[in-house]
């Protein structure tokens, strides 16, 4: 491996279109003009733990099996939002793979990535709150070791604060928290590969649109963070690393496809106390949905019956059957059965029901793991209802299909000495069309472990 450190910055959300804002981002910009910027086709769909898990395998969720942030269990039909855990995972990630490497002890950590509780990094931290029986939280992230984060809450003077990494009080201070507690690690151990990531713009431009004044605002904190990495390189030997998972798009509406299996009498639900639930065992379609893509599972249904009732709808821009699937490099067992793509200014809410007073509670609460979809509207709060809204239209930007323009694409920028960057950006640029940064950048491990 390099005999430097490495410091990988993962910037949720940062795109070509928004680095072309110099003005907002004159440190990031400097990198980029030092050694060239690489935009990168992500995985798709592209969200966020199905791209993490590409670009730190080196592999299509055809193969690592992460298909969304949500997995659908056909056995127990039961659906598992932000799942924690790296066994989840069906491919080695780099943190495995340096390990195997024989020629040299290497150690690795990563900070806040989706799926990386017991992970093989040797210094790992991700958010994992205790509910207590009271209906209360305690504030508590996971760590390897185990009192890495103790230590990093007494060096930083605070506890990491649950509230701004997500719903309406995301902010900018989780990233801060979060590169903060990942600085204090490579100062204390100095791991050889070091992963960070920072996810507030991606939630900045889904709540305000990602060509807003606030993103923008919030694009110039980021760049802020990485002057503190290049005044911390100057003085210490260390390779940086920029890199993203997609760009956010402006959406103008949602289509709930649920509400259409509904209506169409496929989807069942069980009333209880009042409240619709979705009856898992007797439906014949379900949706889950995540963004901009859905996964469609059916049973004693045919494929096509459904296909061509969604290819009906104008917010729908294509569906993909199992030849699809493999042209996009998802076909896992996981997958649905169909996969329905939204047009580019549309994204899919998970709702099923069609009287919002006969919505379960859960809908109006933060409960990422037991809504059956990704709800962006966590990020708002209504103080008359005293809830999360169920008003599609606050939503300004989203991300998950594949991705054609700069507006979509990835960002991959790098400050390593001694690297051959016509080796590495040309390995990168050979597997560019594979619409997966994944196989994009197992170029980039296999230089860094050799």
């Amino acid at each position: 491996m390099n005999s430097l450190p490495i410091v990988v910055l993962d910037v949720a959300g940062l795109s070509p279109e928004l680095l072309a804002l110099k003005d907002c981002c004159p440190n990031i910009t400097l990198l980029s003009e030092k050694n060239g910027m690489l935009s990168m086709v992500p995985s798709f769909p592209s969200v966020t733990c199905t791209v993490q898990a590409s670009l730190t395998t080196g592999q299509s969720p055809s193969v690592h099996g992460i298909i969304s942030n949500g997995i659908y269990n056909r056995q127990t039909r039961e659906v598992n939002f932000w799942g924690r855990y790296n066994a989840v995972l069906e491919s080695d990630r780099i943190w495995n793979k340096i390990k195997k490497n024989g020629s040299q002890k290497l150690s690795s950590s990563a900070f806040f990535l989706q799926n990386s509780v017991y992970c093989g990094a040797d210094y790992t931290m991700a958010p994992a709150p205790l509910h207590t029986h009271d209906g209360g939280m305690i504030q508590w992230c996971y760590s390897k070791p185990p009192n890495l984060y103790s230590d990093t809450c007494a060096q930083l003077g605070t506890a990491f604060n649950l509230m701004s990494f997500w719903g309406p009080m995301a902010s900018f201070d989780s990233s801060r928290w979060i590169f903060d507690a990942g600085m204090y690690c490579l100062q204390q151990h100095n791991p050889d590969l070091s992963f960070i990531y920072l996810p507030h713009l991606d939630y900045s431009s889904q709540k305000y649109g990602p060509k807003s004044g606030q993103v923008k605002s919030d694009l110039k904190k980021i760049d802020d963070l990485v002057g503190e990495l290049i005044e911390y390189q100057a003085k210490n030997k260390i390779g940086i690393i920029i890199l993203s998972e997609y760009g956010l798009v402006e959406v103008k509406k949602s289509l709930a496809i649920n509400k259409i299996f509904r209506q169409l009498g496929w989807l069942k639900v069980i009333t209880i106390q009042d409240k619709e639930y979705i009856d898992f065992e007797n439906s014949s379609v379900f949706a889950m949905v995540d963004h901009q893509a859905a996964h469609i599972y059916l049973q004693n249904i045919s494929v096509h019956e459904v296909q061509k009732e969604l290819e009906r709808f104008d917010e729908i821009d294509m569906v993909l059957t199992s030849v699809g699937k493999k042209d996009f490099f998802i076909d896992h067992p996981r997958s649905g059965d169909l996969i329905a793509i939204a047009k580019k200014n549309c994204w899919f809410s998970y709702y099923w029901w069609i009287d919002d007073d006969l919505a379960p509670g859960f809908t109006r609460t933060m409960d990422i793991h037991r809504k059956p979809g990704y709800d962006p509207l966590e990020l708002f709060f209504d103080p008359q209802i005293k809830g999360i809204p169920f008003a599609t239209e606050l939503i300004k930007g989203s991300h998950g299909r594949p991705a054609k323009n700069p507006d979509e694409l990835a960002v991959f920028i790098a400050d390593i000495p001694n690297w051959d960057y016509n080796r590495l950006f040309g390995s990168i640029s050979n597997n560019i069309r594979d619409y997966q940064a994944g196989k994009a950048i197992a170029g980039l491990w296999d230089i860094t472990i050799k």
